[in-house]
């Protein structure tokens, strides 16, 4: 990809634009909670994450055509009316179902515009280290989801919280516009077009297929969990919302230092060293949630599932985009499609139910030793 010769001055509101679009992509993450209160537990995260499987061809174009920066701000833009909507929405309504539809919309949009984007800006070899540094600041706003849910419920309607997403939407359109990158930036992603056919040509890399089909295992796993900690918490251990809220706290509290740590070195050493430390890891958390007898051990499991799985991002990217420099908006929208596997988890969840209480647990478990079998392929490979 030729890179766009942006002043410091640009790069610094770009990075800082970028950022707080990851602050809007924390949505998903409070999914649990938030499809909980609205009475579409079963189907909330369906809505959301149905689109990844429509939207990324047509997300990568939209690159092409105008170049990352406009298309981040399209992006968020179509955020707005989804927030709109879950505040005034009633329970198990229409006007609700649309807003989380809307929302996973923006939410495609932005996963597969804003690592293009940042591509342009700071070049495919600073890339993991950089969305992966966007991921700490999305953890930092997700950690806080659910008690903001929790204490806006005490004290009044939780759904302000969509006032202050459709705030932190309205300015980080701003810092986008505000960043300068023009047509030339546009030119630069011109040459990448993206179409079924050059999805399909970049899978025919054996490494980049399986980072792919991780990544969609990846997605599946992590929302299983997400959806079973509101009902495992008080079914296994008789537990409340601050139980609940404890379990989310050590998910995402220890994600937030894995990340940044991992923003670091993988900016010095690449991601390879470390795909299988990390999913050994996240096997032992998810064998130990799974055995669990008491909360204590659960959180144990839960600190060491976040450990495992807190860079899977940053991973699947640092293998793919230094394969295909030149084809960022394909490799953006192919990874972006894998996440539609997250519509899975719920309808998986459900046809589970029946099979016992810690039947979500064992689906991770599986899934996290699949994944872990597909991350040693591809070290292999490489």
């Amino acid at each position: 990809m030729v890179g766009y010769a942006a002043s410091l001055r640009e790069k610094r509101i770009a990075a800082t634009a970028l950022f707080a679009s990851y602050v809007v992509m924390a949505f998903p993450d409070g999914i649990g909670v938030m499809s909980a209160r609205f009475g579409l537990d079963g189907y909330a995260s369906t809505l959301l994450f149905l689109w990844f499987a429509i939207l990324p061809i047509a997300a990568g174009k939209l690159c092409g055509r105008m170049g990352g920066r406009l298309a981040v701000a399209i992006s968020l833009a179509s955020a707005l009316p989804a927030f709109a909507l879950l505040w005034r929405g009633t329970p198990q309504s229409a006007v609700v179902a649309l807003g989380f539809a809307l929302a996973g919309i923006s939410n495609v949009l932005l996963q597969t515009t804003v690592p293009v984007w940042a591509a342009e800006m700071f070049g495919a070899a600073r890339l993991s280290g950089l969305l992966t540094a966007g991921l700490f600041v999305k953890t930092v706003m997700a950690i806080g989801l659910p008690y903001a849910v929790f204490a806006l419920a005490q004290v009044g309607d939780w759904r302000h919280v969509f006032v202050a997403l459709f705030i932190a939407t309205a300015a980080s359109i701003c810092l986008v516009w505000r960043s300068g990158i023009g047509i030339d930036a546009a030119r630069a992603v011109r040459g990448g077009s993206v179409s079924i056919g050059s999805i399909f040509t970049v899978l025919k890399d054996r490494p980049t297929l399986l980072a792919a089909i991780a990544f969609a295992v990846a997605i599946v796993a992590d929302v299983a969990f997400n959806l079973s900690v509101p009902s495992a918490v008080p079914g296994r251990f008789d537990g409340g919302d601050m139980e609940i809220g404890l379990a989310y706290a050590v998910l995402f509290g220890v994600k937030l230092p894995v990340m940044l740590v991992g923003s670091m070195l993988f900016a010095r050493k690449g991601v390879l060293p470390f795909l299988l430390p990390a999913l050994l890891v996240a096997a032992a958390g998810a064998c130990a949630m799974l055995l669990a007898g008491e909360f204590a051990a659960y959180l144990c499991g839960v600190a060491l599932f976040a450990f495992g799985y807190a860079n899977i991002y940053g991973f699947v990217y640092g293998v793919a985009a230094p394969r295909h420099p030149g084809a960022m908006p394909g490799v953006s929208a192919l990874l972006t499609m894998s996440i539609a596997g997250g519509a899975l988890a719920s309808p998986l969840v459900r046809v589970l139910a029946p099979c016992g209480a810690r039947s979500t647990e064992s689906l991770v478990f599986a899934l996290t030793v699949a994944l872990l079998g597909l991350f040693a392929s591809i070290r292999r490979r490489i």
